[in-house]
């Protein structure tokens, strides 16, 4: 279900994408996430990794000049890890 929002907008602060022993291991730092929103960045960040897309197809979607994708990825090994209570808005 969720929770209601009055806006759809969230600030990513951070990613970092690794691949460790086999595992593509992927953190994102934001000001919140919607419903599914992490399975979906998930999905398009393994899709340029295996040459699908590219940079520019997110340039693109992040830009709002294009949809290129929204498929997400299954939920297995994806998992919560902390939130973290500290002012982001002063933070470089």
């Amino acid at each position: 279900m969720g929770s209601v929002v009055n806006s759809y907008e969230r600030k990513i602060y951070k990613t970092n994408f690794i691949i460790y022993k086999n595992y593509a291991i992927i953190k994102f730092i934001g000001n919140g996430f919607l419903r599914s929103q992490i399975r979906m960045m998930t999905q398009f960040l393994l899709d340029i990794s295996d040459k699908n897309l590219t940079i520019k197809d997110l340039e693109l979607q992040l830009n709002k000049e294009k949809k290129i994708s929204s498929k997400l990825t299954i939920p297995n090994g994806l998992y919560f890890e902390r939130v973290f209570y500290e002012n982001f808005n002063n933070r470089r």
